[in-house]
């Protein structure tokens, strides 16, 4: 019976490992697949942003800004736009509303202060106010950082 068991877990452990030392490779994650992803979607947001601001656009802005905000993406002329969706916010649902002000806290700090403020009371929602507030703080933004030798530093951002 012990020889058995022993066998029986040599065996799991010797097909455990065989496995583990197969080399997987995901196609998507291959540099020029990247690149070429990357580029597709700076293509779509730049054309989305040229789109009229309406009911039939939101969920495209609502994409592009998601888009931009991970990939960390200014399109060019966009900070003259921006100013225009803002005053349109409180027209806006309040997905739209969010979108845009996460993208605009992640993008854009402390650039559209005043007209994020002009707006706030418009807004749709307790949470999408409290966003709008976050961003029209302002007091700086202190990101800590570890240092080397486990210091921690405050990077303002």
């Amino acid at each position: 019976m012990k020889k058995q068991l022993t066998s029986i877990i040599f065996f799991f452990l010797f097909f455990v490992q065989a496995i583990a030392q197969q080399k997987v490779t995901f196609g998507f994650a291959a540099r020029h697949n990247r690149e070429s992803i990357v580029k597709q979607l700076r293509i779509q947001i730049d054309t989305v942003i040229l789109l009229p601001l309406n009911e039939l656009t939101y969920t495209k802005y609502e994409a592009a800004y998601w888009a931009m905000e991970l990939m960390l993406y200014h399109p060019k002329g966009y900070e003259k736009i921006i100013p225009k969706h803002v005053l349109q916010l409180p027209s806006t649902d309040s997905g739209f509303q969010r979108a845009f002000l996460e993208m605009l806290y992640t993008l854009y700090s402390k650039q559209f202060i005043s007209p994020v403020k002009s707006v706030l009371a418009k807004l749709a929602n307790d949470k999408v106010k409290a966003i709008a507030l976050e961003y029209s703080r302002e007091t700086n933004i202190c990101f800590l950082q570890v240092k080397a030798g486990g210091l921690l530093s405050c990077v303002q951002g």
